[in-house]
């Protein structure tokens, strides 16, 4: 029993100390010196497929540089691009909360009591790796605070910017 005490103490300690390595601030102007994705976000609607021009998928893209790149594909109108600066809180918030989940993974035991209809999948690249980390897979409603918070934020940024196809021609994003 005693053993077993202490190897629990023991596990619990580690954790605690795992989370004393998540950043809680980082320089912005530092850290866009850096090259490569930060984050990716891809999001599949989970509908039912439509006679009407739906969409089918949005791939969000954060570089390191602050840059977000967006691809909206549509059943009927095809792919429409955009490409945005983010403000550094929104970078800090993506960069820390990823790392964050990335190291101690609080989408474990998140219970969906609903869903917006879709598959999202977040993955987190750190600096300098080319090859991400899955932080989250599948649908969600609404009621944890990270994955609100990256949703809540692509979607302010995917309804505020205007979108290209493949021609160049502007068209906004439905």
């Amino acid at each position: 029993m005693r053993k077993t005490f202490a190897i629990i103490c023991a596990l619990l300690m580690m954790i605690s100390l795992t989370g004393c390595f998540a950043p809680k601030d980082i320089n912005v102007n530092k850290m866009k010196k850096n090259t490569g994705v930060m984050f990716s976000a891809i999001y599949v609607d989970g509908g039912l497929v439509r006679d009407e021009d739906y969409l089918v998928s949005v791939t969000y893209e954060i570089n390191y540089d602050g840059t977000m790149n967006m691809i909206k594909e549509y059943s009927q109108s095809g792919k429409y691009y955009a490409s945005t600066q983010i403000s550094d809180e929104n970078y800090k918030m993506f960069y820390i909360l990823s790392k964050r989940n990335e190291t101690i993974n609080t989408f474990d035991k998140y219970v969906i009591d609903g869903t917006d209809g879709g598959i999202w999948d977040f993955t987190f690249y750190d600096v300098g790796k080319t090859t991400g980390k899955q932080i989250f897979k599948g649908s969600f409603g609404n009621g944890h605070p990270t994955l609100d918070a990256f949703k809540r934020t692509l979607s302010y940024y995917a309804a505020s910017i205007p979108c290209y196809n493949q021609n160049n021609e502007g068209e906004p994003c439905k």
